[in-house]
């Protein structure tokens, strides 16, 4: 395989960078899916509308993909990436 058919093979990677309050950085890798559901974490969509978008998207099964969202939801909130609200 070529160099150029293994970059198109392989997804692009984001990095999600957050510098703490004590200077300590939290880097972390992400993938394409995970970039799309923080993107539209702007406060203004309720869980189930960003995995209905999530779904849609990505042609995923809502209620399977509804559990990964909210776990994941629940440890980016922990590591302080996003702020869930009621």
């Amino acid at each position: 395989m070529s160099e150029a058919d293994a970059a198109r093979a392989d997804p692009p990677l984001h990095v999600l960078f957050k510098k703490e309050r004590n200077f300590v950085a939290l880097e972390m890798e992400i993938s394409e899916p995970l970039k799309y559901l923080l993107d539209r974490c702007t406060g203004e969509r309720t869980v189930r509308e960003l995995v209905d978008e999530v779904a849609e998207r990505y042609g995923a099964s809502e209620p399977a993909l509804q559990d990964d969202v909210l776990a994941l939801m629940r440890d980016l909130t922990t590591k302080g990436v996003i702020h869930l609200s009621q």
